[in-house]
């Protein structure tokens, strides 16, 4: 399987963005004359950091170079200054680590692989794929699946919101916090909203919300949350085990002197400012049983992940060449039975699953090799 390639790797956005293609642009360049009869089966790819085309077909990429450049209205000679060409042999581990997202500029993300699964379901229900785009793609979802699992990957997540959640989380158990009740304000702006969501899915905080119009965050959010009048913030901060804090403003939306006033009972409270510029004083950590952290915390959280994350790359490489090795000799395989689906004898078979099963892809195909000749 070849692959071209654009990528926020080596593309500025301006040619990114003329390279992307919405669904009926991915079906005009697969259904094109000068690219559909000279491909067996293809895939496109298209995010905002990437525009990738796989494909199966026994020509070199410069066809699909120019059927690129042709539904973008660019220049090929502009667009092969950007493009990288993943030849047969190299396609099917490209598109194995773009799955496992070890291309994505957050390393080991996982939206990437819902946008794979998505441009491969398309390929499907246009009739775009074949047998060999088949195997590969389910092998490399399925590879991808399984280095969430089997790495420590999913446990290192780089978003501000999800680590936020995660903290959360982690006071409320470190407290002994039942239903530990959270104030967050800002809930619909990108931060704050995204970290709702977060504290929803875990499904063990009583969740208060802020908001100015009382529509916009029922429409945000479909579970059931109280909300309040932002102006009343104050007013159920005592009540509060945490208070979360992502707005806009230019000035700070929670202060020492007012907490100070407004706290009566003495319990433990985690304060989380998501704000650029600061939505909380930073005096507010000298008040007694408060901890709070700001921004910069989970900036930094973030890098140390994504430096450990880094650090799995061994390990999930180790997956992907298992995986490839696998989808290989499934396709030398089905080749051969291709080939000679009028002669096969039960022995030759068994003798050749077990040279499957002993043998990698490479070995493999060299025996399938002799027992041609053989034959």
């Amino acid at each position: 399987m070849q692959c071209i390639s654009i990528s926020y790797q080596n593309t500025p956005l301006a040619i990114r963005e003329k390279a992307a293609l919405n669904d009926e642009k991915k079906l005009t360049l697969a259904l094109s004359e000068s690219f559909r009869d000279r491909v067996k089966g293809s895939v496109i790819l298209s995010t905002c950091n990437r525009t990738e085309i796989y494909f199966i077909s026994e020509k070199n990429a410069d066809f699909a170079e120019q059927a690129l450049a042709d539904v973008c209205g660019v220049d090929i000679s502009l667009l092969r200054r950007y493009i990288r060409i993943y030849p047969d042999g190299k396609g099917e581990k490209h598109l194995f680590r773009v799955a496992a997202g070890m291309e994505s500029m957050l390393f080991g993300e996982d939206e990437i692989l819902r946008q794979v699964k998505e441009a491969y379901d398309f390929s499907l229900k246009n009739h775009l794929s074949c047998y060999e785009i088949n195997r590969l793609f389910q092998a490399a979802i399925h590879c991808a699946k399984e280095i969430k699992t089997n790495t420590k990957i999913a446990y290192l997540p780089l978003s501000v919101s999800t680590i936020s959640a995660n903290l959360c989380r982690s006071f409320a158990v470190e407290n002994a916090i039942q239903n530990a009740k959270i104030l967050v304000v800002g809930a619909t702006g990108k931060i704050g909203s995204a970290t709702v969501k977060n504290l929803l899915s875990m499904d063990c905080f009583d969740i208060t919300a802020t908001t100015r119009t009382h529509n916009s965050l029922a429409a945000t959010f479909p579970k059931n949350i109280r909300t309040v009048d932002y102006k009343e913030r104050y007013s159920f901060v005592d009540e509060c085990d945490m208070i979360i804090s992502a707005t806009s403003s230019l000035h700070y939306i929670f202060t020492a002197d007012m907490l100070n006033e407004k706290i009566r009972s003495q319990k433990p409270r985690l304060m989380i400012d998501l704000a650029v510029p600061r939505d909380i004083d930073s005096l507010v950590r000298n008040i007694e049983n408060i901890r709070l952290f700001d921004i910069d915390y989970f900036r930094s959280k973030s890098e140390q992940n994504d430096k450990l994350r880094q650090g799995e790359s061994v390990s999930m490489n180790e997956i992907i060449s298992e995986h490839l090795d696998t989808v290989k000799k499934d396709m030398i395989l089905h080749e051969y039975r291709s080939q000679h689906s009028d002669g096969e004898d039960s022995e030759t078979m068994k003798y050749i699953y077990r040279l499957k099963s002993s043998l990698s892809a490479e070995n493999f195909k060299r025996a399938i090799g002799f027992v041609k000749e053989a034959i």
